[in-house]
């Protein structure tokens, strides 16, 4: 049963398909009061999917017994339909959960060569996907300008050169650290592999 107030995840019948989704049940009508109300059922169905007015008076016959939903989209409230419980062929899921849709964003200053960040965004996308297995391509996006000398652009970058000296880069130091391990492990298999091929 469909309750007032609930928010389920709807799929409706095929023809009406690309309106499938996650909504809040706002209104439960009868055919009657949909009339009375004089709720324009093209502009708020038919009309979203490609149909026209002589596609509902065709239909229209068919509604006269149904409950009527007003259903608002949970992710935009201007989005209103209303639908017939005839075009919704399976009970909505109802297990639904709310998640948080995030992005990392980092303001980096003003760079005049935006090529020498092609390798931070690289170390940035490995580290998130091997620490959260996202693997969604990082971007530098530019959102703003600003009009320095020479000079003061020069005095921004030393400083962030002093800055980068002074910190440690533990993205770096474990690449370097792996590097080693791995060649320290070559060696020792070349190693073994000789001394086993030397025993009689």
């Amino acid at each position: 049963m469909i309750s007032l107030n609930r928010i389920y995840g709807f799929t409706f019948h095929p023809e009406f398909s690309a309106l499938d989704g996650v909504y809040e049940v706002r209104q439960i009508l009868s055919y009657d009061e949909v009339v009375v109300s004089q709720i324009d059922m093209v502009a708020f169905l038919y009309s979203k999917v490609g149909k026209a007015e002589s596609d509902y008076d065709t239909d229209r016959d068919s509604y006269t017994n149904d409950a009527f939903y007003q259903l608002r989209d949970a992710s935009d409230e201007e989005t209103v339909i209303y639908i017939p419980k005839t075009l919704i062929p399976v009970m909505p899921e109802i297990n639904l959960k709310q998640y948080n849709k995030l992005m990392l964003v980092v303001d980096l200053g003003l760079f005049g060569n935006l090529s020498s960040l092609s390798t931070l965004t690289a170390q940035v996308s490995e580290i998130i996907s091997n620490s959260e297995g996202v693997t969604t391509a990082p971007e530098i996006m530019m959102y703003g300008k600003e009009w320095k000398t020479d000079v003061e652009y020069a005095d921004m970058e030393a400083a962030r050169a002093a800055t980068k000296d002074s910190v440690v880069n533990y993205y770096s130091e474990t690449v370097r650290l792996n590097k080693i391990i791995a060649e320290q492990n070559s060696r020792m298999a070349s190693l073994e592999a000789i001394i086993l091929a030397t025993q009689p």
